[in-house]
C-alpha cells in the first residue's frame, strides 16, 4: 500500500471540477450554444476514458520513486517477515530489472520493519498488510525519482504467513516508482493480486518501471 493517488484519479477530480465550473458559469464566459458545451464535455469525457485505459494497458506509474539506481536498504523486520524481505528483493533482482537493484545494506537509511502498527503515525493503516512511507526527498531534476528516506512497515497483525514475500515485493514495488494497480490480478502492484503466488513483477511492471527511470535520467 501507498499513501499516494494514482493519475487517473487526480484527472477525474480536475475534469470533474472543470465540467463543473463551466456548468455555474455558463453566462459568465458567454456560451450560451448547447452544441459547444456538449463538446467539451465530450473531450473532457473521452481525455477521462483514455488516462484510465493507458493505466490498464501498462503498470501505473507514481511519483515518490527513490532517487538512486540502486535502492539501499536496511532490513529489520525479525524472523519469518526478514527472511520474506530477502526473498522479495532476490525476486526483484531476478526479474531484469538491471540496471536498477535492490541491495540489502546495514547502514541505510531506507528501512523495512515488521509492525503491529501501533505506533500513531501509522495507525491510520493498521488494516492494511503493509506501507510503503516516503520520509524525506531531495532536490534532483528528475520529479520522478524524489524520495532519498522510505521506510516500509509489514503488519504482523493482519498479514498472513503466506502473503508475506508478496507483499513484502509489493512495497518495495512502490520504491521503484510503480503506483498500486487494480487492471491485472497477474500484477505484483495490484490489490486483488493471489499474494500467496504472485510474489515478483511480471515483465509489463518491470518495462514501466525501467522505461520511467531511463526516460528521466
Amino acid at each position: 500500500m501507498s499513501i499516494m493517488m494514482s493519475r487517473s484519479v487526480y484527472v477525474l477530480i480536475i475534469v470533474s471540477q472543470f465540467n463543473t465550473w463551466l456548468l455555474m458559469n455558463e453566462r459568465v464566459i458567454n456560451m450560451e450554444s448547447k452544441t459547444l458545451k456538449r463538446i467539451i464535455v465530450v473531450c473532457c469525457t473521452m481525455f477521462i476514458i483514455l488516462s484510465m485505459c493507458m493505466n490498464a494497458s501498462a503498470a501505473n506509474v507514481m511519483f515518490d520513486g527513490y532517487y538512486q539506481q540502486n535502492i539501499y536498504v536496511q532490513n529489520l523486520a525479525s524472523g519469518s517477515y526478514g527472511t520474506a524481505v530477502t526473498q522479495a528483493v532476490y525476486n526483484w533482482n531476478n526479474a531484469g530489472i538491471s540496471p536498477r537493484s535492490i541491495v540489502i545494506n546495514s547502514v541505510s537509511s531506507c528501512r523495512i520493519y515488521d509492525d503491529d502498527f501501533s505506533n500513531e503515525a501509522i495507525a491510520d493503516y493498521s488494516s492494511s498488510y503493509g506501507l510503503y512511507l516516503p520520509l524525506s526527498s531531495v532536490n534532483v531534476s528528475c520529479t520522478c525519482h524524489t524520495t532519498s528516506i522510505f521506510s516500509i512497515f509489514l503488519n504482523t497483525q493482519t498479514l498472513p504467513s503466506n502473503y508475506i514475500v508478496s507483499t513484502a515485493a509489493h512495497e518495495l514495488g512502490h520504491a521503484f516508482g510503480l503506483n498500486d494497480d487494480s487492471s491485472s490480478e497477474l500484477r505484483l502492484m495490484s490489490y486483488s493480486r493471489n499474494r500467496a503466488t504472485v510474489v515478483a513483477p511480471i515483465a509489463d511492471e518491470v518495462s514501466s518501471m525501467l522505461t520511467l527511470w531511463n526516460n528521466n535520467h
